[in-house]
């Protein structure tokens, strides 16, 4: 597929977008430069017609199952990529599978210690347990004792993701700064958004999988100024990308001020992961 499949944006802002998920399919560390080189350039050619700058690199959803790829060797394929591309891809998140006991927490403390990625994500349904799952409690304990970010899929019709789990969680784990993924995913669940914010100050939302109609970002932000709570995730998948990202193209046509977009569009995430970086 050419750049100029893809519809072109005018974007005049400089753009971060959180949720690109990768696809890895070899355990073998020598084969993953040739894989780092193939989704790059693929990755790139959906991002530049929107001027999306950078990217956070997502572990991809092929780990269920018990396949050859383990979480880290995710996580290290992460860390690498990060390193031969930081310049557009600046941040990686890893991820541990909560049904692995005491080997979840390794993987976490070397992807956080060791690997220095930027926080954790999970995608629990493609795990087979929910976001407040008694297995996930020692996660997210040491996910506050080292002061890591977390991101979490909430994504609409799931009811191992639904978000009163995730609400349930945040209000155990204060300290923990959640990146709410997918919240806007249906017309119903965009509009528990605004009163999960106003409930929950640590929990920050991504506009991935975004309900297309009502102005429901705006909406959002209009409920009381959530905007510094907002920023961009396209949900980019390998091989399934949009020729068309409508979050973006949401976030450049609300009627709010420059700055506003500006925080959406980069900003706000960028001042989030800079506070919580690792050690």
């Amino acid at each position: 597929m050419s750049r100029r499949d893809y519809i072109r944006i005018d974007n005049p802002f400089h753009t971060i977008d959180f949720h690109h998920h990768t696809a890895l399919k070899s355990a073998d560390p020598a084969d993953w430069d040739a894989e780092i080189a193939q989704d790059y350039a693929t990755r790139t050619a959906t991002m530049d017609p929107g001027g999306i700058d950078e990217a956070v690199l997502l572990p991809g959803n092929n780990l269920l199952g018990g396949g050859r790829v383990t979480e880290r060797d995710y996580n290290e394929f992460l860390a690498r990529y990060r390193f031969r591309h930081a310049d557009r891809f600046p941040y990686a998140f890893a991820t541990a599978n909560p049904l692995n006991g005491r080997r979840a927490l390794e993987d976490m403390e070397h992807a956080w210690k060791t690997l220095k990625l930027d926080g954790f994500v999970w995608h629990h349904r493609m795990f087979g347990v929910s976001v407040n799952h008694a297995s996930m409690e020692p996660l997210w304990a040491l996910a506050q004792d080292l002061g890591a970010p977390c991101a979490v899929h909430i994504f609409a019709d799931s009811r191992l993701e639904s978000p009163w789990r995730l609400e349930e969680v945040a209000e155990r784990y204060p300290k923990i700064p959640f990146l709410a993924l997918d919240g806007f995913s249906s017309a119903d669940q965009c509009m528990w958004m605004p009163l999960i914010a106003r409930r929950h100050p640590n929990i920050w939302f991504d506009t991935g999988a975004l309900f297309a109609a009502g102005e429901m970002l705006f909406q959002f932000m209009k409920k009381i100024d959530f905007a510094p709570r907002l920023f961009l995730g396209t949900d980019n998948y390998p091989g399934l990308a949009s020729r068309f990202p409508a979050a973006l193209v949401e976030v450049l046509a609300m009627e709010v001020s420059d700055e506003v977009k500006a925080g959406i569009l980069g900003g706000t995430l960028k001042a989030l992961l800079a506070r919580y970086r690792p050690g």
